[in-house]
């Protein structure tokens, strides 16, 4: 009976740490969005836990792996977003699904991209601190722009692609000396501008129902999306700074 109970009291404990340290999607949607997530609570974006994504997931924010942290996006599952991820010391990250974000950083981590699924970086990966960077398959790509609408990604449509996207106007375009951006939609966001080859140069807070001037941009082409709590206006849109 004792022993009995010292088993049932082990496997009681083992479920619990499983189930406080474990985290898995159950639809896609965007990464703090409560309702994607087993149990109803979305994990932080700097984790130390186990994260298993089986779904087509946003990023919206940095995604930072500590020490201990095991995220694995399954067969089925993907990350997409303009975002990085930072994978430390101690902590891995291991791909069969898709990858689409913009910087890669491993100071010390463990990451393996295996088939089947695609891998693309707008910017860059770099390896320091002894990291280990494996890819089992198809070499991806570092460089090319990406927009989440792939098929597996259409949740994004309706809304994102149209209504956010028309909400958010650059004038004058072209622009000489300074352009504005005028948010007409009901949340705060966060409007992002690239270059040519798609490196991001500018990030800065608009206003909700407000215009934000931009100065001090070098002539040339750019582009620019804005970025909402729980919606990614992707689609970039192009301006033109003239001397």
């Amino acid at each position: 009976m004792k022993k009995k109970s010292l088993l049932f009291l082990i496997s009681s404990f083992m479920f619990f740490q499983t189930f406080a340290t474990t985290w898995k999607t159950i639809s896609v949607g965007y990464w703090q969005n409560n309702a994607i997530w087993q149990g109803g609570v979305a994990p932080p974006f700097t984790c130390g836990d186990t994260i298993l994504i089986i779904h087509p997931i946003v990023v919206t924010s940095t995604i930072t792996l500590t020490t201990g942290a095991h995220l694995i996006v399954d067969n089925s599952g993907g990350i997409c977003g303009h975002q990085k991820m930072v994978v430390h010391p101690n902590a891995t990250f291991i791909k069969y699904g898709i990858l689409e974000l913009d910087t890669l950083s491993i100071p010390g981590g463990y990451v393996v991209f295996n088939q089947p699924g695609s891998w693309k970086l707008t910017m860059y990966g770099i390896i320091s601190n002894g990291g280990v960077f494996q890819v089992n398959g198809p070499v991806g790509a570092v460089g090319p722009w990406f927009d989440c609408h792939m098929p597996e990604y259409n949740f994004m449509t309706g809304l994102n692609e149209y209504e956010i996207d028309n909400q958010v106007i650059a004038y004058p375009n072209p622009a000489s000396g300074q352009i504005n951006f005028k948010n007409s939609f009901y949340e705060n966001g966060l409007l992002r501008i690239f270059n040519s080859v798609g490196s991001l140069i500018l990030e800065k807070d608009i206003l909700a129902h407000e215009t934000t001037r931009v100065e001090g941009i070098a002539p040339g082409i750019y582009f620019y999306e804005v970025l909402f709590a729980e919606k990614v206006a992707t689609h970039k849109r192009k301006i033109v700074i003239t001397p």
